[in-house]
């Protein structure tokens, strides 16, 4: 969690600078190795190097696939609990109807308030805990009217479906908040990936090194590449910055239709 939150702090632009160095410091770590080796005279069999840098390489491209896959999962699950959270909230609203007055008034008021809350996600990530806090609140002001009009109407189908289609609306603000704020990618793995990265980087440096030449413009398009492909999993993981973020539209589109209700 203390990496996921120093992703959310730090500008993406400036994590990919990060990443671009770790890169280029790996590799030129490794080219001076592998120049202290070619310098002793150590010999080294080419093509076994080239097979233990293959595989490190492979172990890589493994490990980032992996990542990937954990955080498009991630993102897809955020995406379809905003649409399940837009019908819930859709039907607790119409089903408010159906309840007696003032308690009618008085919760379609706050769901209106509830989904003005919900009709966005702040990058700051002190304005985002207020915005829940603020939304709990409402939860706790919608359900006490839910439990004096239970307590009227006690054998009431209608309260029933009213109550239910409440208890789905704060559990999928739950879930959301829970998928937003603490399903992410897993610090250990972010751990390891840089370890993973530092030493292939660092082989195929040494490689160089040993050869006793070095094509840096290819090896600074191999940062750029490789950097990019961490950025686009960075930003898949982060819900509140970035160009990939789960569109808020269908709740800015239930707003708008909310407002326009009488």
């Amino acid at each position: 969690m203390a990496i996921s939150r120093l992703i959310d702090w730090m500008p993406l632009g400036g994590l990919y600078a990060l990443c671009v160095l770790l890169v280029l410091g790996s590799i030129g770590f490794g080219f001076l190795l592998g120049k202290r080796r070619r310098n002793a005279d150590a010999k080294l069999p080419e093509g076994a190097v080239g097979s233990v840098i293959a595989a490190m390489l492979g172990l890589l491209a493994f490990f980032l696939a992996i990542t990937f896959g954990i955080a498009s999962g991630r993102f897809d699950a955020r995406r379809q609990l905003l649409l399940d959270e837009v019908n819930a909230i859709g039907t607790a609203m119409l089903r408010a109807d159906m309840m007696p007055e003032p308690h009618r008034s008085e919760i379609r008021r706050l769901i209106k308030r509830y989904v003005d809350i919900r009709a966005g996600i702040p990058a700051d990530p002190q304005a985002l805990a207020a915005r829940i806090a603020e939304s709990e609140q409402i939860q706790d002001q919608i359900w006490k009217h839910a439990v004096a009009i239970a307590q009227i109407h006690p054998d009431s189908e209608i309260v029933a479906l009213f109550v239910s289609s409440l208890n789905e609306m704060f559990d999928l603000h739950t879930s959301r908040t829970t998928h937003a704020l603490q399903y992410r990618i897993p610090g250990v793995i972010w751990i390891g990936l840089i370890v993973v990265t530092f030493f292939s980087m660092s082989a195929v440096g040494m490689l160089f090194g040993v050869a006793g030449k070095c094509d840096w413009l290819i090896l600074v398009a191999l940062a750029l590449t490789y950097s990019a492909v961490v950025l686009l999993i960075a930003d898949l993981d982060s819900p509140a910055q970035g160009m990939l973020r789960v569109s808020q539209r269908p709740m800015q589109e239930l707003r708008d239709k909310l407002n326009a209700m009488p």
